[in-house]
């Protein structure tokens, strides 16, 4: 089931990306994603002092919201952002939520 009024993005449209992206998730998926099992909280520490905003959607069903959730809690200069209209792709809430967090990150590295 989708959400009223979703569309998918163009981009699926084109044979040649759906070969891409499938090729590139079915990597990293078979290799999982290159990390040791846990190794993303276990080395959480090294992130401690950076601003890092975490965005999800709570439509994603490929990518549920507990693991930023947990790397939230562990991480003080974090921020989690659930976004309840959006899936794994994400759509215009998704990309205001991360053009506003990238302006704010610019923002503060010039200053």
């Amino acid at each position: 089931a989708t959400s009223p009024g979703y569309e998918p993005n163009p981009r699926y449209l084109d044979a040649r990306f759906r070969l891409c992206f499938s090729r590139l998730v079915t990597h990293y998926w078979s290799h999982a994603h290159f990390l040791d099992d846990d190794a993303l909280f276990r080395d959480a520490h090294r992130l401690m002092d950076i601003p890092i905003q975490l965005v999800n959607g709570r439509m994603d069903i490929s990518g549920p919201p507990d693991i930023p959730w947990r790397l939230a809690a562990l991480l003080p200069k974090a921020e989690l952002v659930i976004l309840g209209d959006e899936g794994h792709g994400g759509g215009s809430s998704m990309s205001a939520v991360i053009a506003e967090a990238a302006e704010r990150f610019a923002c503060a590295a010039s200053t």
